[in-house]
């Protein structure tokens, strides 16, 4: 599990890494809007595979989609630091970065379906069934980044509304490691569960997502403003790597696809210069590609190719404040 000391670590670089940023690519004629906030995150990172499975050169077949699915809950407190530098009047550049305040993030789920079908007998057992299910504790590091350069649009007779359109790219990297693990077997009870102490799994996620995007803000009193962002990517790219510790088994995965996250806040001006805002957030990936699969036994090792299927689903709740220098 990180300690509380390796996440103050990691916040303060990210921290120290966006004043650079921004004093490298900003003008201090212009305005400089600090942004800070704390919430709740709950979603998870998924991944499948299945389908299209190759042993060797030349030696391939199908296999059911999904055969297997791990779920990695991503259920914590989180910080975000973010700035909104304006420069030459209708441009405005952005960088946010998120991170989790405790790694304890809830629990892996981890299925497998059909395998007593392909491994020992077809007629015995159905192809559909969960011959295998497991629960694990938790424990996470994340951080997202996103840097976005945005153009206020001019439209005539909408004096209450700013709207603007842009591009940027979003990071998000997370590690998982999964320990205390409950496994069951569902199709055959008469077997009894297993208790694996310890860490027996660590998860790296990896995605890059260029993306386009649409903001909007409309003035509904004097003191209060209603906030809407939408970004969309086709460009979504995505690598992981799964480290099966007790099982002596490693998988390496690329995956490419899309990504659509939305947000809304609510604000209000407390001072001429300092808001206060709440603001809630929805963001899906969704990535095909292939996994890798390595393990070794008696000093032999065999690899494996087959389908993967990556999935992000996140919704973030949090209240904040803003101060424009």
């Amino acid at each position: 599990m990180h300690s509380k000391k390796s996440l103050i670590k990691s916040l303060t670089q990210s921290i120290s890494y966006l004043f650079l940023l921004s004093a490298l690519l900003t003008s201090s004629v212009y305005a400089l809007d600090v942004d800070a906030s704390y919430g709740e995150r709950r979603g998870e990172v998924i991944y499948q595979i299945g389908g299209k499975l190759t042993l060797d050169p030349g030696v391939s077949g199908n296999v059911r989609f999904p055969l297997s699915e791990l779920r990695f809950q991503l259920n914590t407190p989180i910080m975000n630091l973010q700035f909104n530098q304006a420069f030459k009047n209708d441009w405005l550049i952005l960088i946010s970065a998120t991170k989790n305040v405790t790694s304890n993030s809830g629990e892996m789920q981890d299925s497998d379906w059909g395998l007593n079908y392909y491994l020992i007998n077809p007629r015995a057992f159905p192809r559909d069934s969960l011959d295998i299910y497991s629960e694990s504790r938790l424990s996470l590091n994340a951080m997202d980044l996103q840097i976005e350069l945005r153009k206020k649009i001019e439209v005539a007779d909408i004096s209450l509304w700013r709207i603007f359109i842009g591009a940027g790219i979003l990071f998000q990297r997370y590690q998982f490691e999964a320990f205390d693990t409950i496994q069951h077997y569902p199709s055959t009870p008469e077997i009894p569960a297993v208790v694996l102490k310890g860490k027996n799994l660590t998860y790296r996620y990896r995605a890059s997502m260029p993306f386009a995007s649409a903001n909007v803000t409309r003035n509904m009193t004097p003191k209060t403003a209603v906030a809407i962002a939408a970004l969309y990517s086709p460009w979504l790219k995505v690598t992981d790597y799964d480290d099966h510790i007790l099982r002596n088994k490693t998988s390496t995965g690329k995956s490419n696809g899309w990504g659509v996250k939305l947000s809304v806040s609510l604000s209000y001006a407390m001072w001429h210069s300092t808001n206060v805002y709440l603001t809630a957030t929805y963001l899906k990936t969704l990535a095909n590609g292939t996994q890798t699969q390595s393990a070794s036994s008696d000093e032999k090792i065999s690899s494996a190719d087959i389908g993967l299927r990556n999935i992000n689903k996140q919704r973030n709740m949090a209240v904040g404040f803003s101060h424009v220098f």
